[in-house]
């Protein structure tokens, strides 16, 4: 026999039985301890001189042979002992050689051995048949292998048109808006594909050998969400423009519109505009009227004291007089040349040449470095920065800058703050009617029908407040305490800031005293300081 793992074999001799080991050839593996140990356990022969099986196994470069017992053992037959890996996708067979009185096991034996194991996979009779042409022992055959699971693969859409909103349009020199730089807003033509979908591939699950399920991963299941202008394919995985226009994208669903076009003011003649799309004024916005676009709203004219509200971007070529009544409310960003006597929110950027007098809360950046470059008056807020040629004036106007937290932040912080207050009042004035009452009851004087039916009202309405403030309470010092927390945002000033500008960085708050030019003002350590530009 041509072998190369070592092996052992029970040998019969008149004074007792014994085991020979047969060396290693060609790089072959040797026997270990624990098979021989199970070897002898499989066949009931009992042993317990480990530590000689050890020095006999150490010597087995040769064929070396050792006594195990002076009793005669009964033959013993071939052997087969069946492997199953810890996760049960493999099946190993391991034969062992029978001793020398005993006999080979027939084809049939070893597949009887292999089918009581009760493997459903597939038999790997090749392996048994090429395990009998040659027989090696203390050799893994595999037997039969499970069947893995295919993994399946997530659904995928792909959209061939700009899906963010990065590019602007910029501010000149001169302060005027170039509207050459739209490339922001995505064009499309009718017959357009819009997005394709590439549909999820469902995984199979494998089986072990006993033929017990695998897991298989979860994948996710897409379809093309649309608005209206919009049509799929037959077969559902393309998306097709029915109209030239807008597109955009927002919570994985795609909106098409037209752009609505007003040839003049916003005024009598037009009444308010709302569209679900964006709207271009080629006029004025004329005091008291509205204009409503889930998309963006584009002014080529001036806005007075007006009311804009956009999805979107609110540009505005020649800015806003607001009259302490004009409202910009943007999803995204302003861009103006100026805006004076106006409450401003854009939910990134403002950027103007000018500011004067108003309101403005930016989630972004407030940009102000036109020709002009001025904030002066009323309050600016920013999540980031705030970024100017000059802040205040000479005059010493008050102008009140904050940054370095959400605006959004703030506005619910002091919306809270102002909630839990009223409802303290509420609850102090219950408790002085309560307290009132139930002093004269301790008195002994009777109450009126009328005076227990307030003492009842007021103990229901203390209850109340006191259950509402704790609600509020819990999100108000949790908002106080990420205010607090927060180290970043700066302002920064690329000219002049005058005496009488505020600046609040999170919570360190700084009062401009003197001139102060080319620098920024960031927080550190919990404290306003000015560094270089």
């Amino acid at each position: 026999m041509d072998y190369k793992n070592s092996f052992f074999q029970l040998v019969h001799k008149e004074d007792g039985t014994y085991i020979k080991i047969f060396p290693a050839r060609n790089g072959g593996k040797k026997v270990s301890l624990e098979e021989l140990i199970q070897y002898f356990s499989d066949i009931k022969l009992e042993y317990h001189d480990s530590p000689a099986l050890a020095r006999l196994i150490a010597q087995s470069g040769k064929l070396v042979e050792m006594k195990l017992t002076p009793k005669q053992v009964y033959p013993e037959n071939e052997r087969i002992r069946i492997v199953v890996s810890p996760d049960n996708m493999t099946a190993i067979a391991r034969f062992y050689p029978p001793s020398n009185k005993g006999t080979f096991m027939s084809r049939e034996e070893i597949m009887d051995e292999i089918r009581r194991q009760d493997i459903a996979a597939e038999i790997q009779e090749k392996y048994v048949d090429a395990y009998l042409s040659n027989r090696q022992f203390c050799v893994s055959v595999p037997i039969a292998y499970g069947r893995k699971s295919v993994a399946g693969k997530d659904a995928e859409i792909t959209y061939y048109f700009n899906t963010g909103a990065d590019l602007k349009p910029r501010i000149m020199e001169d302060g005027r808006v170039d509207f050459h730089q739209l490339d922001n807003i995505s064009h499309i033509n009718a017959g357009d594909v819009l997005a394709r979908l590439t549909p999820a591939v469902e995984p199979v699950a494998g089986e072990d050998i006993y033929g017990n399920p695998l897991p298989v991963n979860k994948v996710n299941h897409l379809v093309l969400r649309h608005g209206r202008n919009i049509h799929l394919s037959e077969d559902g995985l393309e998306m097709i423009s029915d109209v030239s226009g807008h597109v955009t994208l927002a919570d994985d669903q795609v909106f098409v519109s037209d752009t609505y076009e007003v040839p003049a003011d916003v005024g009598p003649a037009t009444g308010d505009i709302t569209y679900d799309g964006n709207v271009r004024i080629r006029g004025n916005v004329l005091t008291g009227f509205s204009v409503k676009a889930e998309g963006n709203i584009i002014v080529e004219g001036a806005v007075e004291g007006a009311k804009l509200v956009a999805g979107g971007d609110i540009i505005l070529s020649r800015g806003i007089q607001g009259m302490e009544r004009g409202i910009l409310e943007a999803g995204t960003d302003i861009i103006a040349k100026f805006i004076e006597s106006s409450t401003a929110k854009a939910g990134k950027d403002v950027k103007a040449d000018a500011i004067m007098n108003s309101q403005i809360e930016a989630g972004g950046i407030v940009e102000v470095t036109g020709r002009r470059g001025l904030i002066t008056g009323g309050e600016v807020k920013s999540a980031v920065e705030i970024n100017a040629k000059t802040l205040g004036s000479q005059m010493g106007t008050t102008t009140i800058l904050e940054v370095g937290v959400d605006p959004a932040l703030i506005s619910r912080s002091r919306e809270l703050e102002k909630k839990l207050n009223g409802l303290q009042e509420e609850k102090e004035k219950g408790e002085q009617i309560i307290n009132l009452y139930k002093g004269k009851m301790q008195k002994g004087e009777q109450l009126s029908e009328d005076k227990l039916e307030q003492l009842k009202r007021a103990m229901v309405r203390s209850k109340k407040a006191e259950e509402e403030m704790e609600q509020y309470m819990e999100e108000f010092l949790q908002l106080k305490d990420e205010i607090e927390a927060y180290e970043g945002g700066r302002i920064v000033v690329n000219n002049l800031a005058y005496p009488g500008v505020k600046m609040t960085i999170s919570n360190a708050v700084y009062q401009v005293k003197t001139e102060t030019h080319y620098t920024q003002f960031v927080k550190e350590n919990g404290e306003v300081h000015i560094k270089a530009i």
